[in-house]
């Protein structure tokens, strides 16, 4: 996520690390929720319906090359201690992310602001544009495996679209944190470091990597003066 704003006194107290977590820009995204129905196979004879799964998709997650509207794909119903991830669940829960460009075009379009009509109206095409890309998606994947996926073949139980307006960093900030600290921003002389996953990438790695390397160099910091307060 882009990093907070900074406190008022860091310009002043750590003008490098403030000039770099400044640096770092944003990206919106669009999310989508969509709960797909599963369907049921067997006799009405009182024998009991086994759920045989819609798949949209083979597998759990993935990241979407060459489309332009959607980026990030995930079964959560794949996900431990799911209810939907039961084998006689009612729908299989999908979550899908935008890709940057479809999110800022649609931002641009349409700025809105949350929890008025327009704002809905807005997340109401979003979600229709991006159910319609998702499916697009699986029905090319099952021809790929010699299968056949129509739009019909899928029955929706819910969707909704989700606005996030600072979903990403940019890379502003990336090229201060290598020259700096590897992987953080860091003030040697001022004795100040800052971390996040705008120093590194916009992702959990990108946070757990840009901490790690925070910490590395605050030891190094208290090794170079043990006596001194950080």
């Amino acid at each position: 996520a882009p990093p907070p704003p900074p406190p008022p006194l860091l310009s002043l107290a750590a003008p490098a690390v403030w000039e770099a977590m400044r640096a770092s820009g944003q990206t919106p995204s669009f999310a989508l929720m969509l709960a797909v129905k599963n369907g049921t196979s067997g006799a009405d004879d009182g024998v009991k319906k086994q759920k045989s799964k819609t798949r949209l998709f083979e597998f759990q997650g993935a990241t979407v090359a060459g489309d332009d509207v959607v980026a990030w794909i995930a079964d959560d119903s794949s996900k431990p201690g799911r209810p939907t991830g039961a084998p006689d669940a009612d729908v299989t829960c999908w979550v899908v992310q935008s890709t940057p460009a479809y999110a800022a075009r649609r931002v641009k379009a349409m700025a809105t602001v949350p929890g008025t009509a327009p704002h809905q109206a807005l997340l109401n095409e979003v979600a229709e544009e991006m159910t319609d890309a998702l499916l697009n998606l699986a029905a090319n994947a099952a021809k790929r495996r010699g299968e056949s996926l129509e739009a019909s073949d899928v029955e929706i139980a819910h969707v909704t679209a989700h606005r996030w307006g600072a979903a990403f960093p940019d890379d502003g900030a990336v090229a201060a944190a290598a020259a700096a600290g590897k992987g953080c921003l860091a003030d040697a002389e001022r004795r100040v470091v800052g971390c996040g996953d705008f120093c590194v990438s916009p992702k959990i790695e990108g946070a757990a990597l840009s901490g790690a390397a925070a910490a590395a160099r605050v030891a190094e910091m208290i090794a170079e003066t043990p006596a001194a307060s950080l």
